[in-house]
């Protein structure tokens, strides 16, 4: 019965005790503290992404005397890249859509550009059909 009082315990300690309606404060309060971790971690994970992202804007921007781009992902993280690298014979750009929006759709970024990445250094390839074939054979 909620008039006889409650604990609530977080990861095995004890975090709260209360009575009657203050049972509902205290849910939101730990529901609110588990939504701040979870979008810490998610605003971590678009500075790494963001960071994934860095050296090929500092490439581009080497590169050419004007140019524009966007790159503004849905959620706070997503599923689109892009990858810019200067070459002895001029520059390679690729922009890749991968499935999924949010964390999925960054995780697959994340494996794209290592794929990516890996099959650029291996290979020296420049036809478009060639690279994707590559890479889809990792």
């Amino acid at each position: 019965m909620l008039s006889d009082g409650f604990i609530i315990t977080m990861d095995g300690s004890y975090a709260y005790m209360g009575q009657g309606v203050s049972l509902m404060q205290a849910l939101a309060n730990q529901q609110a503290e588990k939504h701040r971790q979870m979008m810490e971690s998610i605003n971590y994970a678009s500075v790494i992404q963001q960071s994934f992202l860095q050296s090929s804007r500092r490439d581009m921007a080497a590169t050419f005397d004007d140019y524009f781009m966007v790159w503004a992902p849905r959620d706070v993280v997503g599923g689109d890249y892009y990858y810019f690298v200067k070459r002895d014979d001029g520059f390679f750009i690729a922009v890749i859509d991968c499935t999924g929006h949010g964390v999925p759709g960054a995780f697959m970024t994340l494996i794209m550009a290592s794929a990516l990445k890996q099959v650029l250094t291996t290979h020296d390839l420049h036809n478009p059909a060639e690279l994707l074939t590559a890479i889809n054979c990792r």
